[in-house]
């Protein structure tokens, strides 16, 4: 396995790489993992989406860094799947779930 050449330079002056036909298609999955800032203008945590298949079923972690919260989602086609994840995102509709506070950590 090589090891990934870091990229020259960034994508308008961010970390984002360039919206392709994939990103056009799903505008609001691709928002939500690549946008680092809100329309305000002021900074954003990208969320993140995590991929795996389990017993035939191709499954997704949708994270939220910000609200601290995720939400799962399930299809039969990894199109179905970056399909609905962005209607839910569009929509609003994705089931959030609050993250555990981890004990181990004190507060402040």
């Amino acid at each position: 396995m090589r090891k990934p050449t870091p990229r020259s330079d960034a994508f308008n002056g961010h970390d984002t790489p360039p919206p392709c036909g994939l990103s056009e298609k799903f505008l609001h999955l691709w928002r939500f993992i690549a946008d680092d800032r809100w329309d305000d203008g002021t900074v954003r945590m990208p969320g993140t989406v995590t991929v795996l298949v389990d017993q035939g079923w191709i499954k997704a972690a949708v994270s939220d860094k910000e609200a601290r919260a995720t939400a799962f989602v399930t299809s039969d086609s990894l199109e179905g799947l970056l399909r609905a994840i962005d209607r839910g995102l569009q929509e609003e509709a994705l089931e959030w779930r609050g993250w555990k506070e981890d004990p181990t950590i004190k507060k402040r």
